[in-house]
């Protein structure tokens, strides 16, 4: 598929860690296709400013945010059942949400935080 023929169309993408850098820049790639992307994030402004860059650099494109924290096992439910309940279908899902951290550190689930948003986060979709 080239960049010409490349239509995203009537598809959703969920994008974590899309809030900057290199998931921000996938939205954007994602969003100048067509796709209606979501970026989950848990800074409800950092997330609310991301989707205004999203849009303005997609000329427009679609962008909404929705407020998650992944270090949580009720957060990572939750991000899919307000996924599901805005949007039904999931077609792109781009894992992209990070931590760094130089200390070992547990979540309030009692996980390792690296762990958590590594490996828990990603596996509940």
């Amino acid at each position: 598929m080239t960049r010409e023929t490349a239509d995203m169309s009537g598809k959703t993408a969920l994008i974590t860690g899309g809030t900057a850098g290199l998931g921000q820049a996938i939205a954007v790639g994602l969003a100048r296709l067509g796709a209606t992307v979501v970026v989950a994030g848990r800074d409800r402004g950092r997330g609310e400013h991301a989707v205004t860059d999203i849009q303005r650099a997609s000329y427009g494109g679609r962008a909404e945010f929705v407020n998650a924290d992944l270090l949580k096992l009720a957060g990572v439910r939750q991000l899919a059942a307000d996924f599901r309940a805005r949007h039904g279908e999931l077609h792109v899902l781009v894992n992209n949400a990070g931590l760094l951290t130089s200390r070992r550190e547990l979540t309030a689930d009692g996980i390792e935080s690296l762990f958590a948003m590594g490996v828990i986060g990603r596996a509940r979709w």
